[in-house]
């Protein structure tokens, strides 16, 4: 599944930033003492303060939850705090900043990670059946309902193929579990809870789906509109127009009083810049 695939290239390059992390880490604990905050390079303070400012930004997008937009300020941190290091080295960086990236990198680990694992059994779960076992209704709910939950703060990292992917699933699983009341209470519960959970999902997926399109809509309507602006017009003349357009070409009539006086005044202005 595609959605599989983007989950686990997300998880490794989570896993190759907190790599990076660690090893920077590891230097301001091995130089720890020999910093000179009261440097006089304005770079350097410049991009101390940068990288203060990312860590804030961090700090806002994990507490909002917007993690398409995080991993795109971890890798500028991250990017930022190599520069730091090449060119600044003798100015420490605090250890909350490399508190609060590690943190970030974290939680949204475990968000992928239940991501992962519901996709997983996506493919079982819409292929349940009145032999499935209690205990497999009762974990797959707690699965779907978790999934549901992270999904829209992960919405932005899958497209549209990925969605769809989801959408013809979560349909699945909906027509499955929609009318069939069974004997066993808990079976009962088990099964209400994968109908909206499964139901969530799919007004997710329409909503994400509702904003491509609006998205691409305007996108053409802005394309058309430069079109209409920019595209070149095509007249097409007959052979009696075509000959007088060649003969005024070639034989220009002699310049009108309004065409001269526009050409003095034309020189008047260029001459007063």
């Amino acid at each position: 599944m595609l959605c599989q695939e983007i989950l686990l290239n997300e998880l490794q390059a989570e896993k190759k930033f907190l790599d990076i992390l660690c090893k920077r880490k590891e230097i301001v604990q091995k130089y720890e003492g020999i910093y000179n905050d009261d440097s006089p390079d304005g770079h350097a303070v410049d991009s101390k303060r940068s990288i203060q400012c990312l860590s804030r930004q961090i700090d806002q997008l994990v507490k909002e939850r917007k993690f398409y937009y995080l991993i795109q300020s971890i890798k500028d941190i991250l990017f930022k705090i190599e520069y730091h290091f090449e060119n600044f080295s003798h100015i420490r960086l605090e250890e909350n900043i490399f508190s609060s990236i590690k943190n970030a990198i974290e939680i949204h680990t475990k968000s992928l990670n239940i991501l992962r694992s519901a996709v997983i059994e996506l493919p079982n779960m819409s292929i349940l059946n009145d032999r499935t076992k209690k205990h497999q209704m009762e974990r797959w709910a707690t699965l779907l309902e978790e999934f549901a939950e992270e999904l829209k703060f992960n919405i932005l990292f899958f497209p549209f193929e990925a969605l769809s992917e989801i959408e013809q699933l979560c349909n699945n699983i909906s027509l499955k579990t929609t009318n069939k009341k069974t004997v066993n209470c808990k079976r009962e519960e088990y099964r209400r809870r994968l109908h909206y959970a499964a139901s969530f999902i799919l007004s997710i997926v329409d909503h994400e789906f509702a904003s491509l399109y609006a998205s691409n809509q305007e996108s053409n309507q802005d394309n058309q509109e430069c079109d209409l602006f920019y595209s070149p017009e095509t007249i097409k003349l007959n052979a009696q127009e075509s000959k007088s357009f060649v003969d005024d070409l070639l034989n220009p009539p002699l310049p009108n009083e309004a065409l001269r006086r526009a050409a003095l005044h034309y020189k008047e202005v260029m001459s007063a810049q």
